[in-house]
């Protein structure tokens, strides 16, 4: 008996320190997120830069690719983007090793060549540990508007159900991208097999395909057999039901590419779903198809026994 109660307070206190970390890392990375907001609304050129490493990319609302510099001259030389204020709701992190993903809404408003804006945006970053401190390694924007399908009349592909859509009334946009978001995480929770994949144009080879298996709990995939068709043999995803198609970020907690973001599109019918992915640093895929040059992975996943 004794032992038995040793052994719960051991798992206990683990727990509890597990937790503790959580809450260590978020509360850092939050603070450390909200300096960075600070430095760019407020002009500070030499905040931003201590704030933000060289190395940063980040993909922006309209898909194109900027380093830290190139957005560090738009704002704080030519002048040609200005952010007032930048407000914060939904922020999430969660820690895999070394890594971070943070995700969030934005409300930012600002001047841009002279126009007025107000716009909402998910943002997700990628943070890393380096000598002690977090680092922002990339950040991607994607701009947040009710899907279409939801207020089109008759029938509709892959709307919400009528119970969803009267918890959806009195909600604010940024509470309907997250539920909404939640929702598919769960859906896409489980076990699935590989039942086609063309990478880069080229048809995965059947026995390749047959030992793929990927198994996703939360916001977390791993890969426990064949990586050789995923975007990393494990790591975390974020989902953007809000587009058309519905848009996913996948982040390698290992491998090569540990710590890069790889952009796609993904769908979901019955216990079918299908995905595109473009590897790190490339735009996303607009279309569920991998032609010759284009470097996409397309997968068909089939949900599977546990």
């Amino acid at each position: 008996m004794k032992r038995i109660v040793s052994a719960s307070l051991a798992m206990m206190l683990c727990a509890a320190a597990w937790g503790q970390e959580q809450g260590d890392v978020k509360q850092a990375i939050i603070g450390k997120a909200n300096q960075i907001d600070q430095s760019l609304t407020k002009q500070d050129k030499a905040a931003f830069e201590r704030l933000v490493p060289a190395s940063w990319k980040g993909i922006q609302p309209n898909g194109q690719m900027q380093t830290r510099d190139q957005l560090a001259q738009s704002i704080f030389d030519k002048k040609t983007m200005q952010m007032n204020s930048i407000q914060r709701s939904d922020e999430t992190v969660q820690l895999v090793d070394n890594t971070a993903v943070q995700t969030a809404v934005l409300d930012i408003q600002g001047n841009e060549n002279g126009k007025e804006f107000s716009n909402k945006y998910a943002v997700t970053n990628v943070w890393v540990k380096r000598d002690g401190e977090w680092q922002v390694l990339s950040s991607q924007m994607t701009p947040v508007h009710p899907r279409r399908d939801i207020a089109m009349a008759g029938p509709i592909i892959e709307a919400e159900p009528a119970a969803a859509r009267e918890e959806s009334r009195g909600e604010t946009v940024a509470q309907m991208y997250q539920r909404m978001a939640q929702n598919d995480v769960k859906r896409i929770e489980g076990r699935w097999q590989l039942d086609k994949a063309v990478v880069d144009g080229k048809d995965v080879p059947q026995e390749q395909v047959r030992t793929t298996v990927l198994v996703t709990k939360g916001n977390n995939f791993s890969f426990p057999q064949s990586t050789e068709v995923g975007t990393a043999p494990k790591g975390t995803f974020t989902v953007n039901p809000m587009t058309d198609p519905k848009q996913i970020d996948a982040i390698a907690g290992a491998g090569p590419n540990q710590g890069k973001v790889s952009l796609g599109i993904y769908k979901i019918e019955g216990d079918t779903q299908t995905e595109a992915f473009s590897p790190p640093g490339m735009p996303r895929p607009t279309s569920f198809e991998s032609t010759p040059g284009s470097n996409v992975t397309y997968q068909v996943w089939k949900r599977a026994g546990q």
